[in-house]
């Protein structure tokens, strides 16, 4: 590979990293922790949040991961949802403002 190819592949390969969002599994609880399930899978982005239902029916778009566990939240079924994060490939995104998430290695519960 030439010199130039490999500096762009660097280039770009630093771009995506800078700019990947966060990635989290919005997983819902039963009960009194009985049982739970991985409800959706999302991203979270500078300002917003996207997340997609693990059955692909739902797609939303809100402004923090707050709104979509509340989404994923029913009271009248024994139901809270919680947010949980993968590892971060832009660690600057893992000190966000607004991120709602446990130090890294931690329990969710």
């Amino acid at each position: 590979m030439s010199d130039i190819k490999e500096r762009f592949a660097e280039v770009v390969d630093g771009m995506v990293r800078d700019t990947a969002p966060r990635l989290f599994a919005v997983v819902q609880i039963y009960g009194d922790h009985a049982d739970g399930r991985i409800a959706a899978w999302g991203m979270a982005f500078p300002g917003h949040v996207e997340a997609v239902s693990t059955e692909g029916s739902l797609h939303l778009s809100l402004r923090d991961t707050e709104s979509i566990t509340r989404a994923f939240t029913a009271p009248e079924e024994h139901l809270t949802a919680t947010v949980v994060w993968l590892p971060a490939v832009n660690e600057r995104l893992s000190d966000i403002d607004g991120f709602d998430h446990p130090e890294e290695g931690s329990a969710w519960w």
